[in-house]
């Protein structure tokens, strides 16, 4: 199956469409969408991505500030929940649900990689949070 075809980028693509008929920008609820469709498209070196690529990477050449507004609210919010997540003395309880804190990041991961192949640039103030975060959350995923 196409990225294209997929329920969830065909229902964030149409809902974009139905938003801009009434003059309404895109939310960070569309942008996170399509956004993991493309990431985890991206991660699993799946070739029928770059066509849903070039439609969204259109979709944000025509309202590029609204898209960057999204983005960067679903960005802000993704970084801060791995941040946090990855606080040390929660990292330390016995119970931390780290499967949890795993699939989130992968879900920033996709994120991130969509972002770069879209164009959309991630403030690098983030980044570097996500990577302090990353650092903090490493030893523990390598323990056996």
């Amino acid at each position: 199956m196409s990225v294209k075809d997929d329920p969830e980028f065909q229902a964030a693509v149409a809902e974009i469409a139905a938003r801009k008929l009434k003059k309404k920008n895109v939310t960070r609820f569309q942008a996170r969408s399509l956004l993991i469709v493309l990431g985890e498209a991206l991660l699993a070196e799946d070739a029928t991505v770059r066509e849903a690529i070039d439609l969204v990477r259109a979709l944000v050449t025509e309202s590029p500030e609204p898209w960057r507004e999204a983005v960067d609210e679903e960005f802000s919010l993704a970084a801060t929940e791995h941040v946090r997540s990855c606080e040390p003395r929660y990292l330390k309880m016995p119970q931390y649900d780290f499967e949890y804190t795993v699939a989130a990041r992968h879900r920033l991961e996709a994120r991130l990689r969509a972002a770069v192949e879209i164009d959309l640039p991630i403030d690098e103030t983030l980044l570097e949070q996500i990577a302090r975060a990353d650092a903090l959350l490493e030893p523990y995923l390598t323990q056996s």
